[in-house]
């Protein structure tokens, strides 16, 4: 049977040869279309013929060998094939396409060694790839067939790509072998549970469209790049923390509800691009935002490229400068003072009779500030009443309400934001913290100054007030010491002392970048050593 082989004369030039091919190839084209009859049917009954074939046939090259040259690739798509058995004879092909035909049996392509790419789908085949593999074959688009199983691919060591989307495919089996495995499509099937992919090469993988309610077993693909899942019922983004490689993620028609899910991903350093459609974390107020503000990295929202003003308009919602929070809270208090009348006494307004109008002891949780001020007030009680601070937190252990912190509940707390009561708020770990007129009110008309503790934030604040306080930074400068204080209180999580230890370096920084913004700054690693250098302090202010 002639399959277009040219024999290749050694002593004759290469060149030649190629010239007398192309010119036999053109001259054989324009005979071709003189002689073919578009009324001849092509491959009746569904028997795979030379002449289907013929028309096939494309991409002229070498053999193997070198020492032919055939036609390389064949695509016969919707013929309604249900036999190809003819193929055995074209055992120099590399790539055949047949989608879309009625393909049962594939076992012919076993008589294709030189087989890289094999694309089958839209037939009606039960099985995957069972016949003797090539030693080269790569690429394989089973799609839209009635598999139900794969079967044990390990012979086919040199599969990169494999495509088994829309089939009955209930289980992950038989690619533990496939050790050059990159790219897998296995959307639009039946499966319940990802598993069997340990230790593969996977840098895409499509499950869209199964029957999964979590993520899971992914660990040890570490060159994951591309994962869509897609049309499923994942709730939580567990289980993609730790891809470092991850870009992209499709989880596009799932039941992802929670924003905190995003803390999954926020520490992979590639991850660009990520999918909520038809997720009801999409009705959240500011969503876009709120994600923008989380992934930062993130060039691609939801299909959507992500622009710089979205990403500064996300810092400045969720994340704004301190000195702009100040502010913003300043303008608050002010408007709502305006709804009752406000009186301060004399003994709190800045004048030279009174070197200590207000005292603010100023550092991060765990500082010691408030301990520092309840005792300094305890010592100069002729001179210093303690300002007790409001919050929507509960007592520690051991701590009375009025004496330690006016403790009140979230709604009266808001409802005295609005009555204008509040001077400065802030939140940290969830609760609310802020110091009322009404407070120093309850000092000045004692005659006494006023020693209040607050924190960064409150005193950002409390500068753009008329109020003109000393200032003390109270700051542990040992990390270690700081930490085990917080430890030893028994009330913050792990998390939480990590948070607020780095928190701390944010004082130490803005003390450093901005010269004067405190009066003085005391070191309470030690609290007892702080407070002698604390009282010192306070004793040359007062003269005394």
């Amino acid at each position: 049977m002639d399959t277009d082989i040219l024999v290749v004369d050694k002593e004759t030039p290469f060149a030649e040869v190629l010239e007398n091919v192309i010119s036999d190839n053109i001259l054989q084209e324009e005979d071709e279309e003189e002689d073919f009859d578009e009324n001849v049917e092509l491959s009746p009954g569904g028997v795979l013929d030379e002449e289907t074939i013929g028309r096939g046939l494309s991409n002229l090259g070498r053999t193997a060998d070198g020492m032919h040259q055939v036609y390389l690739h064949l695509t016969v798509p919707g013929f309604n094939l249900i036999d190809i058995s003819i193929l055995q004879e074209y055992v120099h092909l590399q790539k055949v396409e047949f989608p879309h035909n009625e393909l049962t049996d594939l076992s012919v392509l076993s008589n294709l060694p030189h087989l890289l790419i094999l694309d089958a789908s839209h037939n009606k085949l039960t099985t995957i790839l069972d016949f003797t593999p090539p030693k080269n074959l790569q690429i394989v688009d089973l799609s839209y067939n009635e598999i139900e199983v794969i079967t044990d691919l390990s012979a086919h060591h040199s599969l990169k790509k494999l495509n088994l989307s829309y089939n009955k495919i209930s289980e992950i089996n038989g690619l533990s072998g496939c050790k050059r495995l990159e790219d897998l499509n296995l959307a639009h099937n039946r499966i319940k549970c990802m598993k069997n992919l340990d230790g593969l090469p996977i840098q895409v993988l499509n499950l869209g469209h199964n029957e999964l309610n979590m993520i899971e077993n992914l660990d040890s693909l570490d060159r994951l790049r591309s994962l869509d899942l897609s049309g499923n019922k994942v709730r939580s983004l567990a289980g993609v923390e730790g891809h470092d490689l991850l870009e992209f993620l499709n989880l596009e028609d799932n039941e992802v509800i929670d924003l905190a899910e995003i803390k999954y991903l926020k520490d992979l350093r590639m991850f660009r691009s990520i999918d909520l459609h038809r997720n009801p974390i999409q009705e959240l107020p500011e969503y876009r935002l709120c994600i923008l503000f989380r992934l930062q990295s993130l060039t691609e929202l939801d299909k959507h490229k992500v622009d710089a003003e979205e990403k500064v308009a996300a810092r400045n919602m969720f994340d704004p400068p301190a000195e702009v929070v100040a502010a913003r809270d300043h303008i608050m208090h002010v408007v709502y003072s305006f709804l009752q009348p406000a009186q301060i006494h004399d003994s709190t307004l800045p004048s030279s009779d009174t070197p200590y109008p207000m005292l603010v002891l100023v550092g991060p949780q765990g500082s010691g500030k408030k301990d520092l001020g309840l005792k300094l007030v305890e010592e100069f009680s002729d001179f210093f009443g303690f300002g007790v601070s409001h919050t929507t937190r509960s007592p520690y252990t051991g701590e009375e309400n009025g004496f330690d912190y006016h403790f009140v509940s979230l709604e009266k707390f808001e409802d005295d934001i609005k009555m204008g009561k509040f001077l400065q708020t802030c939140q940290h770990h969830g609760s609310w913290y802020g110091l009322q007129m009404d407070s120093i009110q309850s000092v000045a008309k004692d005659g006494l100054a006023c020693v209040v503790h607050m924190e960064l934030e409150g005193v950002l604040t409390l500068k753009n007030t008329h109020f003109e306080p000393r200032y003390v930074l109270i700051m542990p400068l040992d990390k270690e010491s700081h930490e085990r204080r917080l430890r030893d209180r028994g009330i913050f999580t792990d998390e939480e002392i990590l948070e607020i230890v780095k928190t701390a370096e944010t004082y130490s920084s803005y003390n450093q970048d901005h010269p004067g913004f405190f009066d003085m700054m005391v070191n309470s690693n030690d609290i007892q050593e702080a407070y002698i250098q604390l009282r010192k302090l306070v004793m040359d202010y007062l003269g005394i």
